[in-house]
């Protein structure tokens, strides 16, 4: 019996030792994964801020993280504190030429990058009336444009900071006044499209297309034209052919992104969806076999 009894208390004390070896070692493992002594408990967030874009890894910088050394707008977005930085812009640049400009803000376009965001005002300039030659010259012809500017903000964790400016960059309108029929788009990594559609109908005939301009060097030109609608209602009835298009951007890469232009609607009175790839060649955007 006393052998027995032996037997059982060394036992129970190799278990309680085993225990409490285990309660200081979980003690030991809370304590320190607070105070981060083992290497990738509490781990280095920026980490989830890396993706891989096409070949190219790209660290991504929430707009929390970026940090401007000084701002134009401190804090929040404000519409009333970005006009008169943006009309100051403009009137000093055109002002070293003549002062006889008047300027349009057109509108404040939030711009989402793959990394970053940005607000782009688009601005329109166009002659005052004026005299020359001995002549009253009022800029509303069928022919009479302006030109368009871009300035373009940039978000920060203490504000906005004008990163961008483009001047005079994009002739426009007619009427003397813009087109109506505009937008912009993010074209690719860090680049933006100025995106205009226009048209007309002859004989019964409506054609539309669409032009797409962007910034190669320092200046904007034309990389992508393409006929996007059609319509014969007007001259042929029942209609033969009839359809429009959309661009889709397919946002992956480091230059100008890919671009799918899908077209729907009647061709020969039959019903059809179409689409077309297109990839930016260093000059334009083209129509392209080699798609993924």
């Amino acid at each position: 019996m006393v052998i027995i009894t032996t037997i059982m208390v060394s036992i129970l004390i190799k278990i309680k030792s085993k225990f409490i070896i285990f309660l200081l070692f979980v003690i030991f493992f809370i304590y320190s994964c607070r105070n981060g002594s083992i290497k990738g408990i509490e781990g280095d967030n920026n980490d989830h801020n890396n993706i891989t874009i096409g070949n190219n890894n790209i660290i991504i910088q929430d707009d929390k993280n970026r940090l401007a050394d000084s701002v134009d707008i401190v804090g929040k977005w404000s519409k009333e504190l970005a006009t008169p930085l943006v009309l100051k812009i403009l009137n000093d640049d055109f002002d070293s030429i003549q002062n006889n400009y008047s300027h349009k803000i057109l509108d404040f376009y939030n711009m989402e990058y793959v990394d970053k965001e940005g607000i782009i005002c688009v601005i329109y300039s166009k002659l005052k009336p004026h005299y020359e030659d001995g002549k009253y010259i009022l800029n509303d012809c069928h022919s009479c444009g302006g030109e368009l500017s871009f300035v373009e903000f940039g978000k920060y964790s203490n504000g906005w900071k004008i990163e961008n400016k483009y001047l005079r960059n994009l002739e426009d309108g007619q009427w003397g006044e813009p087109s109506s029929n505009w937008k912009l788009m993010n074209i690719g990594y860090h680049k933006f499209g100025f995106v205009i559609e226009a048209g007309g109908t002859g004989q019964g005939y409506t054609e539309m297309y669409t032009n797409i301009y962007s910034i190669i060097g320092d200046e904007f030109k034309n990389i992508f034209s393409e006929m996007t609608g059609f319509d014969d209602s007007g001259a042929i009835s029942p209609s033969q052919d009839a359809y429009d298009s959309n661009i889709t951007v397919i946002k992956e890469g480091t230059g100008f992104y890919d671009i799918i232009l899908t077209t729907k609607g009647l061709k020969n009175k039959k019903a059809f969806t179409e689409k077309n790839y297109y990839k930016f060649d260093g000059i334009k955007y083209s129509i392209s076999n080699n798609f993924k």
